[in-house]
Formats: structure tokens, C-alpha cells, sequence
């Protein structure tokens, strides 16, 4: 699926995921003399929190026109500066630059060479904060009954405690994990299959199948919608926090 859709993204999953954003930056705590580098700043959900309160961020991402929203959205912020940039490949930034990462669902925790990156261009005792889906919740339970029903087994998980330990081995210290559950309400089923969408049809995925995969999803909030047709979905969010290697 694609992420370099901004005015999609913005208008069906950003407003959705400022909790999840919120929840990140509460747990990182940024300080006024923080220099900051987020990961996938996508259209600046993260980016618009925490901006205010540190003495600098320099906001990245892959997708240039994702970033482009971001830095229109944001013009007021100062002190932020944008880079494009794929975490996969080394940071463009030298070492020891940043006193704080900060990455959103941005499945850096999975990437080892990624890893070494964020602790190469951290400050001594700096600090890393991801925000990364949790191991089970309401929707992706949904989600995987639909896709079993359909005959394309089950969504990958995401392994917080995985997560936990490839951190711990690649010298991060004070490794911490935070679950917070977040309760997304939508107005109608109609219109969770309208952010749903929004995520585009996955790369593996024929566009029959993903059209048969929408109507199980259908079916499948239909059984928990209330009887006003309005629906909540419930997320688990893990949020990892660690200090950089000695």
C-alpha cells in the first residue's frame, strides 16, 4: 500500500491516529533543549506536537510529497527543518547530532542497520521513543477474521516484545514498553470502510480480492455496531523507549 497520498491520508487516517501521536510524544517527554529527529513525520502529526516544545526538529520521510504537507501545515514552526530521507540507508546526519528520536509506526524497530543508525546520530544518553502497533486489539482481530474468510490467512504481528528485545541487542539501555489502548469512533461502518481505503490496495493484492476482502470487513464491524449504526474500533498502541548505547 502507498503512504505518498497526502490530501488521502490527511482527510481519512490522520485525524484518526492524533492519539497515537499524543501518545508518543507524552511518553518521550521532550524538553526545551532537546534536538530532535523524527522518522516518518509523514503530513507532521507528530511533528505539530512536539515542535513546541524543544529547541529544534528536523522532520524526514521518504515521501516527498507527504513531507511537502507537513512543511505547509507547519510554516509557522520555526524551529523545524524537513529531509528526505529512507531510514532503511544510512541518515544523512553526523554523529551524535540529536538528543531525541522519535519514530511513529514507522516499523524502524525491525530494521537492525536502522538501529545503529539511531544510536550512531544520538547524543550521549540520548533518547529514542517508537510508537509501534501492539501485539492483539479489536481491529486487528476484525481485520484477520475478514481476511481468513476471504482465504488470505492472517496480517503479520507486529511483536512489541521482539521489538523489546532487538533493541536490548543492539546496546540500547533502559529499554521500556507502554501499551495504551485508544478507542477510534466512527460514525457508521460506511465510514470506517472510508478510512480503511484510504490506505490504498496493498502490492500483493488483486484489486477482486481486496474488494472481496472490504465486504468481510463489512460484514465483520456490522456484528459490533451499535444500534445507531455508529462504530468504535479499539487500537492497542506499544510505545519503546531507550537510551543510546554506551
Amino acid at each position: 500500500m502507498s503512504y505518498d497520498a497526502p490530501d488521502a491520508y490527511a482527510r481519512l487516517i490522520a485525524p484518526r491516529y492524533g492519539p497515537i501521536a499524543r501518545a508518543l510524544v507524552e511518553t518521550a517527554g521532550p524538553r526545551g533543549d532537546d534536538d530532535v529527529l523524527e522518522l516518518g513525520a509523514g503530513t507532521g502529526l507528530v511533528t505539530k506536537l512536539a515542535a513546541p516544545l524543544v529547541r529544534s526538529l528536523v522532520a524526514t520521510d521518504k515521501a516527498p510529497a507527504m513531507l511537502e504537507r507537513a512543511r505547509t501545515a507547519l510554516r509557522r514552526e520555526r524551529n523545524v527543518s524537513y529531509v528526505l530521507v529512507d531510514y532503511a540507508e544510512p541518515l544523512p546526519f553526523l554523529t551524535s547530532s540529536f538528543t531525541l528520536v522519535l519514530a511513529g509506526l514507522t516499523f524502524v524497530q525491525d530494521v537492525p542497520a536502522a538501529l545503529a543508525e539511531i544510536a550512531r546520530v544520538l547524543r550521549p544518553n540520548g533518547r529514542l521513543a517508537i510508537s509501534m502497533w501492539g501485539p492483539s486489539y479489536h481491529e486487528k482481530r476484525l481485520l484477520n477474521a475478514a481476511l481468513e474468510s476471504v482465504g488470505g490467512g492472517r496480517f503479520p504481528a507486529a511483536a512489541p516484545g521482539r521489538a523489546v528485545n532487538r533493541l536490548t541487542s543492539a546496546g540500547f539501555r533502559s529499554v521500556r514498553r507502554a501499551d495504551v489502548d485508544v478507542t477510534a469512533r466512527f460514525g457508521s461502518v460506511d465510514e470506517y470502510l472510508e478510512y480503511r481505503r484510504g490506505f490504498g490496495v496493498p502490492l500483493a493484492w488483486t484489486r477482486p480480492f481486496y474488494d472481496r476482502f472490504l465486504r468481510a470487513v463489512r460484514a465483520e464491524a456490522e456484528r459490533t455496531a451499535a444500534g445507531d449504526g455508529s462504530f468504535e474500533l479499539g487500537w492497542t498502541i506499544s510505545v519503546l523507549t531507550a537510551r543510546r548505547p554506551r
